[in-house]
């Protein structure tokens, strides 16, 4: 049993000294007792070190879930307001991205966008598709 303890601590990688050192202890017999109660002391520090990491990743991870679930439903938001760009009927390929494409009454102009707006939006949404 004590054979195998050891060869399970001096599998763990070089950096984990103390796992190193305590299986030179035991392997010591009773004349390194001290060293092992020390050594075996520094791993239990280590392992509460350890889980005090592993708790606060596990924090931090659901703390992202969460952004990346509010970021999702802003996307779900900006590709609804992009869909009424998504109009353009016939074929206007050969038109340039600067064509201006403007709403007027008589001549009071309401706003005006380009043509290469309505062919972004429209690449915006394809790329949902994907």
């Amino acid at each position: 049993m004590i054979d195998d303890l050891i060869k399970e601590l001096r599998s763990y990688p070089a950096h984990y000294v103390a796992a190193h050192r305590a299986a030179d202890a035991l392997a010591g017999g009773e004349k390194h007792r001290s060293s092992l109660l020390y050594y075996t002391s520094r791993l239990e520090d280590d392992l509460v070190k350890l889980e005090a990491a592993a708790e606060s990743l596990r924090e931090h991870i659901s703390k992202q879930q969460l952004d990346i679930i509010a970021l999702g439903q802003e996307v779900g938001r900006l590709r609804e307001a992009l869909r009424p760009f998504d109009c353009l009927k016939g074929n206007w390929t050969h038109q340039p991205d600067d064509l201006p494409l403007t709403v007027a009454f008589n001549s009071d102009v309401r706003f005006s966008l380009t043509l290469g707006d309505f062919r972004r939006a429209r690449a915006a949404l394809g790329e949902e598709k994907k």
